[in-house]
């Protein structure tokens, strides 16, 4: 999915009031207090075979599956066989072979499909800075596919003693515009927290994709901005006092 897809008035609120938790990404284990943690990351790999992109998940510096974007679909090491026998396979014999679109499906044989997993990814992998964005959407079952929509951003998801959140796989002056584009990806409105301080710089701002990123953020702040307004005249309602928000104006 791309932001020019995104429509800010279909986001949904689930992580409005969502704030950075301070982590250490220790994997030592000779922390015992320190909580059990996984990450799961889509990276782009090239095929040197057909010169294409193919897009890899890895989970905790493993490549375990293929992405098959034209099923919506990622394939394991133990499903590659009934994979193969239901897509088209590259045939350099066979003229009237038509690819089916996905990108596990433009030929590859059995042997690509085991090399890929077997591929080493290249660079830092997983959380790198010391905090992590917990977003409830995420779970077991949607987490390769979002990892996937992420596959751009210097973002990796994580899960820690069950709970899923995001965490930055690379750091920079300031993160917002790429953590805020995350959660919109996602489908969530931007957190209060990212939106309120949205920053001006490097000329962000202008163009297409920033504007969506914009509207969202000020979505954000509006629906947050509403709900404290009607919780103030529910607390002076129940109470049965001056609504002091309302006196002021």
């Amino acid at each position: 999915m791309n932001l020019a897809d995104i429509n800010v008035n279909e986001l949904k609120f689930g992580s409005l009031y969502t704030v950075p938790v301070a982590r250490t990404w220790d994997d030592s284990g000779d922390d015992p207090d320190e909580p059990e943690w996984s990450y799961i990351e889509a990276i782009c790999h090239t095929d040197p075979v057909y010169d294409t992109q193919r897009i890899l998940i890895v989970r905790d510096g493993t490549v375990t599956h293929l992405w098959d974007a034209c099923h919506d679909k990622a394939y394991a090491r133990h499903e590659e066989e009934s994979y193969l026998d239901d897509h088209w396979v590259y045939d350099e014999d066979d003229e009237d072979d038509e690819d089916d679109g996905g990108p596990a499906a433009s030929g590859l044989e059995a042997e690509d499909f085991r090399r890929f997993l077997d591929v080493e990814p290249e660079g830092p992998d997983g959380p790198r800075m010391s905090y992590w964005y917990p977003v409830d959407y995420i779970d077991s079952d949607n987490a390769e596919r979002i990892a996937v929509t992420l596959v751009d951003l210097p973002l990796c998801l994580v899960e820690v003693d069950g709970d899923w959140g995001l965490a930055l796989t690379g750091g920079g002056m300031d993160m917002s515009w790429e953590i805020i584009t995350a959660y919109v990806l996602i489908g969530l409105m931007p957190p209060v927290h990212f939106a309120r301080d949205l920053p001006a710089m490097a000329r962000r701002g202008t163009g297409a994709d920033d504007q969506i990123l914009i509207a969202a953020c000020l979505r954000s702040l509006h629906e947050a901005a509403d709900q404290m307004t009607r919780a103030a005249a529910q607390v002076a309602e129940r109470f049965n006092v001056p609504n002091l928000t309302r006196a002021a104006e």
